[in-house]
């Protein structure tokens, strides 16, 4: 029985959990079973800070998948984003576009493996994250 991946994907937060599954939705081409980990859910309305709750899921990861060349306005989410990675010990992939040049130094600092926006290449990372937990 493969494994099922958790993955935590770069501000996740932002955005509708629909519109997360998507980004991640063509890895299923490649062999990968996975579940997306929600930040939080819509309908459900937390006290908690939007910290706390980030931290809680990248916990429950297995790899954060870090969407590479989004924009200055993110760095400060992605920093703590990567500081609790780092906290926990989870592996950190690195998504570029394709010839990018705007990838944030931190995240290349830190990420255990910088692929292109490619499902086989993202696939592969996955899967060798394994070895790093």
């Amino acid at each position: 029985m493969s494994k099922t991946y958790h993955l935590y994907i770069s501000y996740s937060w932002l955005c509708h959990p629909d519109a997360c599954e998507k980004k991640v939705k063509f890895l299923e081409k490649e062999g990968l079973q996975y579940k997306f980990l929600e930040t939080f859910k819509t309908d459900n309305i937390s006290a908690e800070p939007i910290e706390v709750r980030m931290e809680k899921a990248i916990i429950n990861s297995d790899c954060l998948l870090m969407l590479a060349g989004v924009g200055e306005t993110c760095d400060a989410w992605l920093e703590h984003e990567i500081r609790y990675a780092k906290k926990h010990g989870k592996p950190i992939i690195a998504i570029e576009p394709w010839l990018s040049k705007k990838t944030n130094e931190i995240l290349k600092d830190n990420a255990h493996h910088i692929v292109q926006w490619h499902g086989k290449l993202i696939a592969d990372a996955i899967r060798q994250s394994d070895q790093l937990n």
